[in-house]
Formats: C-alpha cells, structure tokens, sequence
C-alpha cells in the first residue's frame, strides 16, 4: 500500500512538474499568435487604405483627365452622343461606377453613361448641393449622389 501511494504521489509530482513548463511555453505562444494577428490586421487595414486611396486616385484622374477633354474639346464633340460614348468608355475601363454625368454650367445634366436611360438628360440639378460646389470652385468635382436608400451614384460636372 506504501508502495502504491508513494508511487501516484511520484506521478501526480511529475505530472505537475511537466505541466508548469507546458502552460508557460503554450500563454508565451498564444501571446505571440495574438502579436502577430493583431500585427498582421493592422497590416492589412493600412494596406487596404492605401489601396482604397490609390484607386479613388486612379479615378479622380481619370474622370479629371476626360472634363478636360471635354473642356477643352470643340462643341461638335460636346454632342450628347459623343458624350455619351465618352461616359461610357470610362465607365468599361473604370468599374465601379454606377452613375458618370455631365452636367453644364447651367446645372442640366447633358450625358449619362447610360443611353438607355435618357429620362435623366436635361434634368436639372442646379439646386443641388453637389451642383452648388462645382460652380462655386469653377473646377471639376467629384461628388456622391444618393438617388436612394439603396443605389449610390457618383455625378461629374
């Protein structure tokens, strides 16, 4: 019986003794793996950030470069077919718009990039917000346009 209780006393020691290195190795470890996730989360949001920057850029460039084509081009292709084919053009090499106008100096929408909705040609915004901003900074801006709840558009002007 002494033999026998001596023998769990020896292996409950050990068992301990092996267990006190194993749960100080294992919290070192999972603090480390918590680090490097928390590290490697922060890394990725910057890096999406920077992305999200760098493609409004890309855009902003390029609607930027098509208002001065369109500023600086003749006004027999300032035609609302030709605008429209120009609108369209942006819109298949720039995904991500839902909603490319022009708009003149007036405040009526003259092209869209979509031809089938015509319904949306001479409609006036002069009243509008965005609108205001364009002809108060004299240049080219880009501004967001909620037709609804749902459906978010971006208006050039």
């Amino acid at each position: 019986m002494k033999h026998y209780f001596m023998r769990s006393h020896l292996t409950i020691t050990f068992a301990i003794m092996a267990m006190i290195p194993i749960l100080i190795l294992g919290s070192f470890q999972v603090s480390q793996i918590t680090h490097i996730t928390q590290e490697s989360n922060q890394n990725q949001r910057q890096t999406t950030y920077r992305l999200g920057d760098a493609v409004q850029d890309y855009h902003r460039n390029a609607v930027e470069t098509l208002a001065a084509t369109i500023t600086a081009s003749d006004a027999t292709f300032r035609t609302r077919e030709s605008l429209t084919l120009k609108l369209q053009s942006l819109q298949e090499n720039l995904a991500g718009f839902t909603g490319i106008y022009v708009v003149d100096q007036n405040g009526t929408i003259k092209a869209t990039h979509n031809a089938a909705n015509g319904t949306l040609i001479g409609a006036d915004v002069k009243e509008r917000d965005y609108t205001k901003r364009v002809q108060t900074a004299q240049k080219f801006q880009q501004a967001y346009l909620y037709k609804s709840a749902y459906k978010l558009s971006r208006l050039f002007g």
